[in-house]
């Protein structure tokens, strides 16, 4: 590579660096971000229903984004029943954010931990945009961490001092 296409390519670099942080972030810039995202990503409707899914998302769940589309998301959520999810989503609306842990069904049937962090907007008749990251491991993990504490527990104090 020659010195000047170098530091051609080194100017373009800090231009771009430059737009971002300057607050030139694109539209598409904020899509290709969030397609990227190795956490889950939806955009639903007031009513729950699904109107944007990441890659992230599909695989976790493990549908396509066509089948995904126009769903509820009361399709996947195992934790809360329709009720309490329309009032969750109303009291979502007050502060216009929450961050939750729930439980989602895949399309195989397996069940999944997830965290969720979900913002509200008003635009275009009301949206939410949430992030949804597999928590499935860690609360296993945790699970058996207190299991053997209590067995840790049970045997000190049983045994003979």
């Amino acid at each position: 590579m020659r010195l000047e296409e170098s530091t051609m390519r080194d100017g373009k670099k800090k231009q771009h660096m430059a737009q971002l942080t300057a607050g030139h972030i694109t539209e598409a810039h904020y899509k290709k971000m969030i397609q990227t995202s190795m956490d889950g990503f939806l955009v639903y409707d007031i009513h729950g229903r699904i109107l944007d899914a990441n890659d992230a998302y599909c695989k976790l769940i493990g549908c396509h984004r066509e089948e995904l589309l126009n769903n509820h998301v009361t399709d996947f959520e195992q934790f809360e029943k329709p009720e309490e999810i329309a009032k969750h989503f109303e009291k979502i609306m007050q502060p216009g954010s929450d961050r939750f842990v729930t439980r989602q069904k895949c399309k195989d049937g397996k069940v999944v931990d997830v965290e969720i962090s979900v913002n509200y907007s008003k635009s275009n008749g009301g949206r939410y945009f949430a992030f949804l990251r597999d928590i499935t491991d860690r609360i296993r993990l945790e699970n058996e961490l207190h299991s053997k504490e209590e067995t840790y527990r049970i045997f000190v104090e049983n045994s003979p001092t």
